[in-house]
């Protein structure tokens, strides 16, 4: 008797597991053809996407400071060139933007570093916060205050760009005298440093969701939106 309670035991948890086994498969099945019989939809999915451009004096920007000097021959050091800066949401989704510039002298044959780019003055806009502890001499970085909607025009990060006066004093002097028959004659030739260069001033742009912006701008930015001041 003993051995045959074992054996009922043992055929009773086999087909218990069976039984488990059939449910599920009959579940499987039945879903398949609940898919099967229904009718075919298609979905159209609307893809999120978030694009920015940069406009220079209301067009695309291609090349910056394509318009300056204008009508001027050179630079005139100390006055403001219009330079203005902004950024399109061209993108399906709301977004906050950023906009990194970069001020350098060059000649023929490229960027001179051992030039001092904070020479090169920007007249920041509203609307803009600098991050300072971001930005250098040659780097200046900003972020868009409020969100930057669908279509829409950010107002300008720069308004102007100009050259600092302090140029003019930025002068060596050399004194050459020549005895002629009539006396020594002194010449004083000036050679002031950054003559015959020109600056040049290059943009970035770049922007994260307005969706968990929180999360977003500390993954790509690495920054607290707090400590931006924005949002």
């Amino acid at each position: 008797m003993e051995k045959s309670k074992k054996r009922f035991s043992a055929l009773s948890i086999v087909l218990l597991i069976v039984a488990v086994i059939l449910l599920l498969a009959g579940g499987i099945g039945g879903t398949r053809a609940a898919l099967t019989e229904s009718d075919t939809h298609t979905a159209n999915l609307a893809m999120k996407n978030i694009g920015v451009q940069l406009y220079e004096n209301g067009k695309a920007a291609e090349t910056l400071l394509a318009d300056i000097p204008g009508s001027d021959k050179a630079i005139k050091i100390g006055k403001d060139y219009k330079e203005e800066i902004t950024v399109v949401n061209t993108g399906s989704i709301d977004c906050y933007t950023r906009v990194i510039l970069y001020k350098y002298w060059k000649d023929e044959t490229g960027k001179k570093t051992d030039l001092d780019p904070s020479l090169i003055e920007l007249t920041l806009g509203s609307g803009w916060k600098e991050d300072t502890s971001a930005s250098t001499k040659e780097r200046t970085v900003l972020y868009y205050t409020q969100p930057l909607a669908q279509g829409t025009t950010s107002a300008p990060a720069v308004t102007a760009i100009r050259v600092n006066n302090t140029l003019h004093k930025m002068v060596t002097q050399e004194r050459a005298e020549t005895t002629t028959e009539d006396g020594t004659v002194t010449t004083v030739t000036n050679t002031y440093k950054y003559n015959g260069y020109s600056f040049g001033l290059k943009a970035e742009v770049d922007a994260v969701q307005t969706h968990n912006a929180e999360d977003a701008i500390k993954s790509a930015w690495g920054k607290d939106m707090s400590a931006l001041g924005i949002g």
